[in-house]
């Protein structure tokens, strides 16, 4: 189970929107089963209703840009 899960959604012209940003254990308990790749499959739609119950003070806060 992870401390923490990002999940992003990555657009053809380079954007992202954020999907899920809190605590690793909500998704982790609304998963599937794991698969024998260790995968536990979920999504996108049940992470972001998991999404709008995770306060704000629980999410990695967003960075500016750090490239060259």
């Amino acid at each position: 189970e992870p401390q923490h899960l990002i999940v992003l959604a990555l657009a053809e012209d380079g954007s992202a929107r954020e999907i899920y940003n809190g605590p690793g254990a909500m998704p982790w308990e609304s998963a599937g089963r794991m698969q024998k790749n260790g995968q536990r499959p979920i999504g996108v739609a049940r992470l972001e209703a998991l999404m709008e119950d995770v306060p704000e003070e629980d999410r990695l806060p967003a960075r500016a840009n750090a490239g060259p």
